[in-house]
């Protein structure tokens, strides 16, 4: 118990001075705190505006905020709504004119900015003090900040010339953006999604200043609605190595074509080299390339998914929220389309299957299940018809052979050697041992594409039945290697 009691107190040694630590006052800019952090002077040519910043890392730091809020107060008081960034180049020290100091003041209808002045600049520099504990060690951990209060004074007159100055600005705005919706309607009725869309972008760009008012309003509400109505889809294909997907822009009124639009592609089954990237043309069709494929399974998969840095990119720099931006960047980006590709529809090569016995002669039914088994799945399969008796597993690979199969259009062969043993009797039952070598070979350029070894057991009720059963196993086995390994040419 008296452990325990010890460990508590112990604890509490180290976590208090952490928690009761306060920041100390190292120095001020004033002995006494100004009236005006709290409330402005009043004057009957001038209006003030307060800015300020709490805990900032350094002085300059702490002066460019607090201007940046005082003079965004400046422009509310104005009736801009849309949130002003300004720029300083140097220190800014109190009482001087403000031009010396501003490099930019970025601000959707730019006010001009007269007769400002900054007042005064109130700081207060603290220490603070804390002792925290790092990999089990208790240590002292000092932070020096600044709490910075700015004084901004600003001409009356001036903030009513720019007040009507911002009137007619957003009424001449107002107008333009009336003839922009008009004719991004037309664009959207005459099939022209982008071009409405980006036409939409710029009401909202011009109405930056007078945000939340009914035309910004409608122009936001047609660019979520276009993006909400994109849909895409699988088109036909033209090459059995493509994969043409089409973006629309459908809803129960209309139907039309999204040209422009990007797509981006992966691979998540299978492997191989795809275009990562296209752009759909006129018709709203973009066709990925597949330069090479090789499948699992017999399967290959590509994700398709459209682009949404087009669609947020117009909206960048306008007062469109961001979590208003994120939102359809999110629509658009949830817009997927997974296409499923069969090494059957895929592989396009003439291919013919060469299985010789290690006894002797060609094993013809082991080449038959073979040539089903590719049928089947989808390959084109010939025999050779000139194909000289003499040659062997040992002795195929001679220009001859590749000339005579080339001659008959064929591109790939399956050439192989099997042999089949007594394996045994087991349960009762005649065993046999199926053992083939076999190379997958592009003709034309009479390079070896894949190596097959392969040995399986397999029993039956006689030898001859086992063997057959050994022989269609291997054609199993073997038979998707082979697909791959052709579809992937």
């Amino acid at each position: 118990m008296a452990r325990k009691v010890l460990i508590a107190i112990l604890l509490v040694t180290l976590l208090v001075p952490a928690v009761l630590a306060k920041p100390v006052l190292i120095s001020k800019s004033k002995k006494s705190t100004p009236k005006w952090i709290t409330v402005p002077p009043q004057e009957s040519e001038f209006l003030y505006f307060i800015g300020s910043k709490s805990k900032a890392p350094t002085y300059e730091d702490g002066v460019k905020t607090a201007l940046a809020n005082a003079m965004s107060e400046v422009m509310m008081n104005i009736g801009f709504t849309f949130a002003m960034q300004t720029e300083i180049t140097t220190r800014i020290e109190a009482d001087k004119d403000l031009s010396s100091y501003v490099d930019n003041i970025q601000q959707s209808g730019s006010a001009e900015l007269k007769d400002q002045r900054i007042k005064e600049i109130y700081f207060e520099k603290y220490k603070d003090t804390k002792m925290v504990i790092e990999n089990n060690i208790q240590k002292k951990v000092e932070q020096v900040y600044y709490d910075v209060y700015l004084l901004l004074k600003y001409s009356k007159s001036e903030i009513a010339k720019e007040r009507k100055k911002k009137e007619q600005k957003d009424a001449e705005n107002a107008k333009i953006a009336r003839e922009f919706i008009t004719a991004a309607e037309t664009m959207l009725a005459s099939g022209q999604v982008m071009d409405a869309y980006n036409k939409y972008a710029s009401v909202i760009k011009i109405l930056s200043a007078q945000a939340g008012i009914p035309l910004f309003n409608e122009a936001l509400a047609a660019i979520k609605n276009i993006s909400q109505n994109i849909v895409l889809s699988e088109a036909p294909a033209g090459s059995r190595k493509e994969i043409p997907v089409k973006v629309a822009y459908e809803t129960s009124e209309a139907k039309a074509p999204v040209s422009r639009a990007v797509l981006k592609t992966a691979i998540t089954m299978g492997s191989g080299e795809i275009d990562k990237t296209v752009t759909t043309g006129l018709d709203g069709i973009g066709s990925c390339k597949i330069q090479k494929m090789t499948f699992d399974g017999g399967l290959a998969k590509i994700l398709i998914t459209l682009d949404g840095e087009p669609f947020v990119l117009p909206l960048k720099d306008t007062a469109v929220q961001e979590k208003e931006r994120k939102a359809v960047e999110d629509t658009i980006n949830a817009k997927t389309l997974t296409i499923t590709l069969k090494s059957s529809q895929f592989g396009a090569s003439k291919v013919c299957v060469i299985i010789w016995d290690k006894a002797g002669g060609r094993n013809k039914d082991l080449e038959s299940m073979i040539i089903e088994a590719l049928t089947k799945a989808g390959i084109s399969v010939v025999v050779p018809q000139s194909l000289k008796t003499d040659l062997g597993f040992n002795s195929f690979d001679s220009p001859d052979f590749y000339s005579s199969l080339s001659q008959e259009g064929i591109s790939v062969s399956v050439v192989g050697q099997s042999e089949a043993s007594d394996n045994g009797i087991f349960y009762g039952m005649q065993s046999v041992l199926g053992v083939i070598d076999a190379r997958v070979i592009d003709v034309k350029k009479q390079q070896v594409l894949t190596t097959i070894s392969k040995n399986v057991a397999k029993p039956g009720a006689a030898f001859l039945q086992a063997k057959t059963n050994c022989f269609k196993a291997i054609a199993d086995l073997i038979t998707p290697t082979i697909v791959s390994t052709v579809s992937a040419e």
